[in-house]
């Protein structure tokens, strides 16, 4: 009983550490311009950017990022880089979400020699990369990715490169 009681209050202080290693390296980012939310031209445009819109400059309402669950790959370079940190957080909140899943797939980053992630990757600061490695490394504790490490670590090699 007592193992359990330390051991839970371990991993709240460990999300704890790393929802404020998160917030502070992703702290001042400018939010992308109304127009710069989504991709022009992609399937979900028009909902990314009307729902989207509505969280620039505030806070992020956990309802439009479990809709929009799987919208990653449709935001433009800059908006991926402003509301990533939200999804890492709703993720760390929701380890068993479908909204992690989505997450840590897109994370891996394939295909890499391709240009949209290299415009991507650019964007982000040493601190961030490596806010996005922790958080990697937190999620790949949580039972629901045991089957698939090889993505985790996967995304871990591509975040951790260069520093």
């Amino acid at each position: 009983m007592f193992n359990l009681l330390v051991d839970g209050v371990m991993e709240k202080h460990e999300r704890e550490s790393l929802l404020r290693t998160i917030r502070n390296a992703f702290q001042g980012i400018e939010p992308p311009g109304a127009d710069m939310i989504a991709y022009q031209g992609g399937w979900e445009t028009d909902s990314i950017n009307k729902d989207f819109s509505e969280l620039l400059g505030g806070d992020v309402d956990n309802e439009i990022i479990d809709g929009h669950y799987d919208s990653l790959p449709g935001l433009s370079p800059k908006a991926f880089q402003y509301f990533l940190p939200h999804y890492l957080q709703y993720s760390i909140q929701h380890p068993d979400s479908r909204v992690a899943e989505f997450v840590v797939y897109h994370l891996q980053a394939r295909p890499r020699a391709d240009a949209y992630w290299k415009e991507r990757k650019a964007l982000f600061s040493t601190s961030q990369r490596v806010a996005i490695c922790k958080f990697l490394e937190y999620i790949r504790g949580a039972e629901a990715f045991s089957l698939i490490l090889d993505v985790v670590d996967d995304a871990i090699a591509y975040w951790s490169e260069d520093f």
